[in-house]
């Protein structure tokens, strides 16, 4: 029983070793710049660095933005009064934004 536990963990190392070469050459790994929004009723930018990182202002209209560089959620009152950060630098407003 103990031979194959041996050989149980050495094949874990191997493959750890493995996935860490193809993390490290970004075959697995995309990564996406943080969830990034700007209320247009207070101006403020609200920045989204981690999973569940929820942000928000405190202005009537409410803006928040969540996760971080997993997913991109974001919100308001007025869809019309928030602007999205696009990770390829551009920017546009909320209510005509598409994925």
């Amino acid at each position: 029983m103990a031979k194959k536990q041996k050989i149980n963990l050495e094949k874990a190392k191997e493959m750890r070793k493995e996935l860490k070469l193809k993390v490290l050459h970004h075959d697995y790994v995309t990564k996406r710049k943080p969830s990034k929004v700007l209320c247009l009723s207070c101006g403020e930018v609200l920045l989204s660095t981690s999973v569940h990182d929820f942000q928000h202002c405190n202005c009537p209209n409410y803006t928040f933005v969540d996760g971080g560089s997993e997913y991109y959620r974001y919100g308001g009152m007025d869809m019309h009064k928030i602007l999205i950060f696009n990770p390829d630098g551009s920017s546009q407003i909320a209510a005509s934004y598409k994925m």
